[in-house]
């Protein structure tokens, strides 16, 4: 898939994103939109500054509420490495 100001915004599938990732072509999620099942992260979730405890508190609570989102919807993805486009959410 690629991209241009034309694409619409998607809601994609479990198999859909499951493909994508099996593919590794990471630009066939240009366009799609996080969801109960999805989500994506431009940077992991815990700080590189070990020393900083309350951005580690916010990054640990950060993962629990994804992963229990996901875990109540039935499963899903949370890939890392994805920067969102805040205009199109």
């Amino acid at each position: 898939m690629e991209y241009n100001e034309a694409m619409k915004i998607v809601n994609l599938e479990l198999g859909q994103i499951a493909q994508i990732i099996k593919s590794g072509k990471i630009n066939d999620f240009v366009g799609g939109l996080e969801s109960s099942y999805f989500e994506f992260r431009e940077k992991p979730y815990f700080p590189d500054n070990e020393h900083d405890a309350v951005s580690r508190e916010k990054s640990r609570l950060e993962l629990l509420k994804d992963f229990s989102s996901i875990s109540y919807s039935g499963g899903g993805y949370i890939v890392l490495g994805l920067v969102p486009d805040q205009d199109k959410s």
